[in-house]
């Protein structure tokens, strides 16, 4: 599975991949309502701090919440775009702030921190979610 997009907007999961085909491949949208596990969660969160320290800013946009992740799987490197949402005081919307294309060599702490939501994302799609838990079963 090649992932190509993920995102958490209201509890709400969407995984866009690339899947082979008979014909060569096709892109697959995954929605699901299920809202994402705590380690899913935990996974975007840990990169919004990877992300301030990527672009320079250091405290100035704490407490950004990453809603959303555009990936590149290559054979040597991953390559990524993160977009996060900045809440403004006296405001009503949030600053959506975006980086460049990053790979994980240039940029590892923060291309650690998506291959972790990377994972997630490819055993949400699997069937792992939070919903396990009311079996016992841990969630991804």
């Amino acid at each position: 599975m090649n992932l190509k997009h993920v995102s958490i907007t209201d509890d709400k999961v969407v995984v866009i991949y690339e899947q082979e085909t008979d014909n060569g491949s096709a892109d697959v949208t995954f929605r699901c309502s299920d809202p994402p596990s705590k380690k899913f969660r935990e996974a975007f969160e840990s990169c919004g701090p990877a992300m301030s320290e990527a672009l320079g800013l250091g405290d100035y946009v704490a407490g950004e919440e990453v809603t959303k992740i555009a990936i590149k799987e290559g054979d040597e490197k991953t390559e990524f775009v993160v977009t996060a949402k900045h809440p403004i005081e006296d405001s009503n919307r949030p600053l959506n702030i975006s980086t460049p294309l990053l790979d994980d060599e240039a940029f590892p702490e923060l291309g650690e921190c998506v291959k972790s939501v990377m994972r997630c994302a490819r055993a949400y799609v699997s069937g792992d979610r939070a919903q396990l838990l009311l079996f016992g079963k841990e969630a991804a």
